[in-house]
């Protein structure tokens, strides 16, 4: 089942090494996405009729099979896989091969930023591709913003909402901020990913939940309004802010 369907990557893990192992999938699962972790080339690709893998994350050095020799199969086999060789052989000519396989490799020893970097650009990739498949209106003028300024801070306590579940919350967040990644990084300008995002961010409002932040500190109202005004549309929760 594809990212836009189910909300989070399903990666795949390779390192005959356990600590590794539980390592990555720890990093995977911080993250909020699904982690299936092997000890063998061989037990991988066990997986690959049951799993449909978004992400590959792979020891070079494995038993048997190569990591390498695995990843080119599997970037071969689906090419919007993103698959990264970990690895600590300072062969240029590992290096030649893995980038002409379509391969990133993670050097030892890596950040664990790293291996976020390499979710999020898989989560911005499939995104993009999702609300590509929506026709976007072409149209600059249409469905303008809605003067929410005034009343904005006041609508949790006009609805007074009773607490509502963690799961609800984390839903809200997700949704919204990928709604804003769509309109950051999709093709052109999204009418549909414009409607959830400000949905969201109002819904949050109403139900009295504190979106999380960007990590420049910048709220989701906020960075969709800045989102706007690159578009040469104003903003519809601080319309007025240069």
């Amino acid at each position: 089942m594809p990212y836009r369907d189910q909300g989070f990557l399903t990666v795949l893990v390779i390192d005959d090494d356990p600590q590794i192992r539980d390592l990555v999938s720890r990093v995977v699962l911080s993250e909020g996405h699904q982690s299936v972790a092997v000890g063998s080339a061989e037990a991988g690709l066990e997986l690959l009729p049951y799993h449909v893998f978004d992400v590959a994350i792979l020891d070079h050095r494995l038993p048997g099979m190569e990591g390498l020799v695995l990843g080119e199969y599997l970037h071969r086999n689906n090419p919007h896989m993103e698959v990264a060789l970990m690895t600590g052989d300072p062969d240029p000519r590992l290096h030649r091969l893995a980038d002409a396989a379509g391969l990133e490799l993670l050097h030892k020893p890596f950040e664990l930023d790293e291996i976020v970097r390499i979710l999020d650009r898989k989560k911005r990739k499939e995104l993009a591709r999702a609300y590509a498949e929506t026709p976007a209106s072409a149209d600059p003028t249409q469905g303008g913003p809605i003067e929410l300024t005034t009343h904005f801070d006041s609508l949790p306590e006009a609805f007074a909402a009773p607490t509502i579940p963690h799961r609800l919350e984390e839903l809200l967040g997700r949704r919204v901020r990928e709604a804003l990644e769509a309109m950051r990084y999709g093709q052109g300008f999204d009418e549909r990913a414009r409607a959830i995002a400000y949905a969201g961010i109002v819904a949050a409002q109403v139900l009295g939940v504190r979106l999380p932040s960007t990590r420049s500190g910048q709220s989701m109202a906020e960075w969709y309004d800045a989102l706007m005004r690159e578009a040469g549309r104003p903003g519809a929760f601080h319309p007025h802010e240069a």
